[in-house]
């Protein structure tokens, strides 16, 4: 069976979910690679050895040395040589081409410079939605992380329009989207004049805090969330829903259920009702949930469906291989 794994290459089936910000490496994309390679294919093309993932070698090797031995040992990898075998090649190098050997026989941690941040980023297929979950105490980051995923929804579909459901009236935040301010909707007439599911399609819908609306105001946001969940798939359309709210028993179990991502900021967030969610639906074991504490990043997404994957400001794994 062919795992699943993660590479800065593309290639057929490959699946973009990050870019780069920032740093020698600015706006280079993460591919994930599903295990679609069926019994009895001939096996996939070796991945390209890039210098990103390697920059903890390479370092040992003035900057003028590094593309030549890439591609010796890029060669010698092909050749099916053995690490003894490379005659010339010092011990770093060789120590480095074990390193590439065994990224090509099994899913690995991806980690990036303190220069550089990863940015998840919505499916490139447009014929899918997705439903990210973001939940956190406010001033978290919840607004600054969904502005990135509307400013590369409207990137990767300039013809599709962003929405944005608040209870304020104005967000320095997303008001000030490199794509443009996104269309707000009026609340009121969502209980006036109810939307069909087809204004919707083929959209990006933003619901900021929307835990904050009270009365009519929240049933009716409510029931578009619900609806939208439910059908949207249907209609292609995607939802960020920002929330201080991790969990909220029959409140938040449709939306988690049918979440593709779960964001949450584990510094600001207390143990135990983050141990519940990713325990819950992600999988996690109860020592993964304390390691998120020291990890280091602000954030922390998940993406919740097979392959399951983890991404934070500076690395990136594959979940329960």
């Amino acid at each position: 069976m062919v795992k699943p794994t993660l590479s800065w290459s593309d290639g057929k089936g490959a699946k973009a979910i990050a870019i780069v910000k920032g740093g020698d490496h600015d706006k280079e994309l993460l591919y994930l690679h599903p295990d679609e390679v069926k019994a009895g294919t001939k096996p996939k093309k070796l991945n390209e050895i890039k210098a990103i993932d390697y920059e903890r070698f390479l370092k040992d090797f003035d900057a003028r040395e590094r593309v030549p031995l890439l591609n010796r040992l890029a060669e010698a990898r092909k050749e099916g040589k053995h690490p003894d075998q490379l005659i010339g090649e010092g011990a770093k190098a060789k120590e480095l081409y074990k390193q590439i050997l065994e990224d090509d026989t099994k899913a690995k941690m991806i980690e990036i410079d303190g220069d550089s941040l990863f940015q998840p980023i919505p499916s490139a297929e447009a014929d899918k939605r997705e439903v990210w979950y973001i939940c956190g105490a406010s001033g978290s980051g919840k607004s600054y992380f969904a502005r990135g995923l509307a400013e590369a929804y409207k990137k990767l579909y300039p013809d599709r329009e962003v929405y944005l459901i608040s209870k304020l009236n104005d967000d320095e935040t997303l008001d000030k989207m490199k794509i443009g301010k996104p269309k707000r909707i009026n609340v009121e007439t969502l209980i006036t004049d109810p939307p069909e599911l087809e204004e919707f399609k083929e959209c990006m819908v933003l619901f900021d805090d929307y835990d904050a609306f009270t009365g009519a105001h929240a049933k009716a946001v409510r029931a578009l969330i619900d609806d939208l969940a439910t059908m949207g798939r249907h209609t292609k359309t995607t939802m960020c829903l920002m929330t201080h709210k991790l969990t909220d028993y029959s409140k938040t179990r449709l939306i988690l259920n049918e979440a593709t991502h779960i964001v949450v900021y584990p510094l600001a967030t207390a143990y135990h009702p983050l141990k519940y969610l990713l325990k819950q639906y992600v999988g996690l074991e109860e020592k993964e949930v304390r390691a998120l504490k020291n990890c280091g990043s602000r954030w922390v997404c998940f993406h919740k469906n097979y392959p399951q994957y983890q991404i934070t400001e500076h690395t990136a794994k594959l979940l329960h291989q």
